[in-house]
């Protein structure tokens, strides 16, 4: 059921695209915490420098080994990192997806316009979804017109899944904040010895 039904079928589902994209962004967000932190740094170098890598999986890969050598100090956090970071990794492909597709409304196309059917949210699958059909790539690949493959609701178990994950990177940024802030005591007080 939805959030809003008094909102539009189509309505609803740029709601939840907002939305799980939004989540999304969070999660790139608290990785960038964790980058600096990682970094014994709070300066905008470090965040300059995480945000000038595009690639997600490799801010993914650079937090992670900005983090290896807490192992020893933090390993259940770093084992907890271990799993968000795949967690990120396989959510970034739903991200994408999200990303790239669009909200569309899908019916037969008649002489007065779109008798519409639905409205759907379609991936993008490289092609135009009208140069698919026109060749029938498609359908000689799977045998049928292509179905929205994330309905509102999938849409907002996806932006859940964001939730939770942000919300764990947190934890981990909590939980490493402390045994980085010792580390670094310690080096100063050896250096001042």
């Amino acid at each position: 059921m939805s959030d809003y039904p008094e909102l539009s079928e189509h309505d609803r589902l740029y709601l939840a695209v907002g939305r799980a994209l939004t989540q999304f962004a969070r999660i790139e967000h608290n990785l960038c915490l964790l980058f600096c932190l990682g970094s014994l740094s709070r300066n905008g170098f470090m965040q300059d420098a995480y945000w000038a890598v595009v690639s997600f999986e490799a801010r993914v890969a650079m937090t992670g080994a900005i983090l290896k050598p807490l192992q020893e100090r933090a390993p259940e956090s770093i084992a907890k990192w271990d799993n968000a970071s795949g967690d990120a990794l396989r959510l970034l492909k739903s991200r994408n997806k999200l990303a790239h597709g669009s909200v569309t409304d899908v019916g037969k196309i008649t002489a007065a316009g779109i008798d519409k059917h639905k409205t759907i949210f379609a991936p993008y699958w490289g092609k135009s979804f009208f140069e698919l059909l026109k060749n029938n790539e498609w359908r000689e690949k799977h045998g049928m017109l292509p179905r929205d493959w994330m309905s509102e609701k999938n849409i907002q178990t996806f932006s859940q899944e964001c939730m939770t994950l942000s919300q764990t990177l947190l934890e981990i940024y909590s939980g490493l904040q402390p045994v980085l802030l010792e580390a670094l005591a310690a080096e100063h007080s050896s250096k001042t010895d």
